[in-house]
């Protein structure tokens, strides 16, 4: 996803990881590390010293200054070159405005506020999730530059799966050298 998604984020970029602590996002901070790419990753409390042994800044989504945080993190690189968020609507919009102006591109993979709602209906959960896609389908046509993008990896196997198959091998090939 990294690669495939944000080519142009590489050594010396920075960053932003919403929900970290997920399969997914830990992946995405371990690949970061081995490309040097600086990582802000989000998690509750519990997950910070986590993150941290991964080389994340690591910020509490649930401290009272949080936001202000965020928006520090993001003001020291000029914004982040990439957003991966597995969050929500919520934290999209958050992340989508502390991207780098003109190149920042936001990668939404996942929906966790729609699992975690009060009543878990799917009903709501399928809400969501279109109007998550609405939203990012209505900025891609802001002309700020920067891009949205929606990462649902069995269709990314389905349309490309020579990608898959040399991406996962490479995964699989870092593992094994415990990159």
């Amino acid at each position: 996803m990294m690669t495939r998604m944000t080519p142009g984020v590489g050594e010396q970029s920075c960053i932003l990881v919403q929900g970290g602590t997920g399969a997914v996002g830990s992946a995405l901070l371990q690949i970061a590390r081995v490309r040097h790419i600086r990582v802000v990753a989000t998690c509750s409390a519990k997950g910070l010293s986590f993150l941290q042994s991964l080389g994340a800044r690591a910020l509490d989504y649930s401290a009272d200054d949080y936001e202000r945080r965020l928006r520090e993190e993001a003001e020291m690189v000029g914004g982040f070159d990439a957003v991966f968020d597995a969050v929500g609507l919520t934290s999209m919009r958050l992340g989508y405005s502390l991207l780098k102006p003109n190149t920042g591109k936001l990668i939404a993979y996942g929906f966790l506020e729609c699992i975690r709602s009060s009543d878990g209906a799917q009903r709501s959960m399928l809400i969501a999730a279109l109007k998550a896609v609405a939203w990012m389908w209505a900025i891609n046509w802001w002309p700020d530059g920067k891009k949205a993008e929606l990462y649902v990896i069995t269709d990314e196997r389905q349309r490309h799966p020579e990608w898959f198959q040399k991406d996962l091998a490479a995964l699989f090939g870092m593992l094994e050298r415990r990159e």
